[in-house]
């Protein structure tokens, strides 16, 4: 009897490392998003690097004098920015926000956490550069996966010309054992992640050790404001100084927001968050009008 509860027991492990958890990291579950009703939001769809569809929506400013591409965090989605989009049609900056793949309404079966979304961010930013006036400054800012993989983005495509990068992950394979140890409690074994992950990257063909931000940082030397907050359970904050320290930007910034969070920067941090949030914003799309 003891030996055939181990041995089902063994082949429950296999199966649950081998067919289950691998999709846990590869198809996250989506979050509920309400579209907007504002009457000046457009709907787009645009095709991505590998002719997926990906669903977007747009803001366009009168009489523009930049435009910011808003890239969201895993399980999130599109109109998370609608707010922000908002504001910023007010200020005179055009917005853009997608859905990255296998988020939302975009297609594409697997999230990859940058290996591939970074192909669609240079198609969405080429797409942007055709459809408002060539000279405005384009600004990328990207949250957790969204800042990864806008990190990679921005390593390799020209037209981004400033951009933040908000409680993200300096590389893939360390916050997935991160995150692996902190919902077991501790009860995860390394082998057992990397088994996991080295699946996903086989189901969804990609490679795990390829997404490393904190590399791609290397490439960047635009302005950059790197934000994370110092009581990040999600992403230690290690992680940021690691992506900053690698930015070869003469003009970059670390914005540490004491006792913040992953998801709550901008509730911790407060005006004064949002206060450097815009003045990085509104400094590098027209100087005169920061306040």
């Amino acid at each position: 009897m003891g030996i055939s509860l181990l041995v089902i027991g063994l082949i429950a492990l296999y199966l649950l490392l081998s067919n289950v958890l691998p999709y846990a990291v590869i198809k996250p579950g989506k979050q509920s998003c309400t579209p907007s009703s504002h009457p000046l939001i457009e709907a787009i769809e645009l095709e991505g690097a590998d002719s997926i569809v990906l669903s977007g929506i747009t803001l366009r400013a009168d009489n523009p004098i930049g435009q910011i591409l808003f890239v969201h965090g895993v399980g999130s989605c599109k109109e998370a920015y609608q707010d922000l989009m908002k504001y910023y049609a007010r200020r005179g900056i055009s917005t853009f926000a997608f859905d990255m793949r296998a988020h939302g309404s975009s297609g594409g079966r697997y999230a990859t956490y940058g290996y591939r979304e970074k192909k669609d961010i240079g198609q969405i930013v080429a797409w942007m550069r055709q459809t408002q006036p060539a000279e405005l400054p384009l600004g990328i800012y990207g949250n957790s996966m969204g800042g990864a993989i806008s990190i990679q983005a921005t390593a390799e495509v020209e037209d981004i010309d400033f951009a933040i990068f908000e409680s993200t992950f300096a590389y893939f394979p360390e916050i997935v054992n991160d995150y692996a140890e902190r919902i077991s409690y501790g009860l995860t074994m390394k082998w057992m992640v990397n088994w996991v992950l080295a699946k996903a990257g086989k189901i969804a063909d990609f490679t795990p050790e390829e997404v490393a931000p904190e590399q791609a940082a290397r490439h960047i030397d635009i302005p950059v404001l790197v934000a994370h907050g110092d009581a990040d359970k999600r992403i230690n904050i290690s992680h940021a100084r690691r992506i900053f320290k690698n930015l070869s930007s003469t003009d970059k910034e670390l914005y540490i927001v004491e006792g913040g969070g992953h998801a709550d920067l901008g509730i911790v941090g407060g005006e004064a968050y949002w206060r450097k949030l815009d003045g990085f914003i509104m400094r590098n799309v027209s100087p005169e009008k920061v306040e």
